[in-house]
């Protein structure tokens, strides 16, 4: 019973969690967002990804860190993977900002720890 509350529900959350995020970021690949993306846009982007960067760290730098360190590491890197390969997406954008900066303050709060 303690399994299926704790651990496979885990699964059960992180794998929808991937499976959207990563259909987004697909999407996303797949259709191009065609106007040009101005300094400002790409200002208001990377502070709404502050806002996730620290969700994320909340949830990562405090605790003892599973499954969900995982998830979010291969989600930024398939970010800055899409980042990389397919330019400067408002999605890849944000997802790459956000997962980057709070796995990076995850790491260095459980360093201090």
């Amino acid at each position: 019973m303690i399994f299926n509350d704790d651990e496979f529900s885990h699964w059960i959350f992180f794998t929808g969690f991937v499976m959207v995020n990563a259909a987004l970021l697909f999407l996303q690949a797949i259709f191009l967002h065609k106007e040009k993306q101005t300094a400002g846009d790409t200002v208001l982007l990377i502070l709404n990804a502050l806002f996730l960067g620290a969700g994320i760290f909340a949830n990562l730098g405090f605790e003892e860190i599973g499954l969900d360190l995982y998830v979010v590491a291969l989600l930024a890197i398939l970010s800055a993977f899409l980042l990389w390969k397919r330019g400067n997406q408002p999605l890849f954008l944000y997802y790459t900002a956000a997962y980057w900066l709070g796995l990076i303050a995850s790491f260095i709060a459980q360093i201090q720890r």
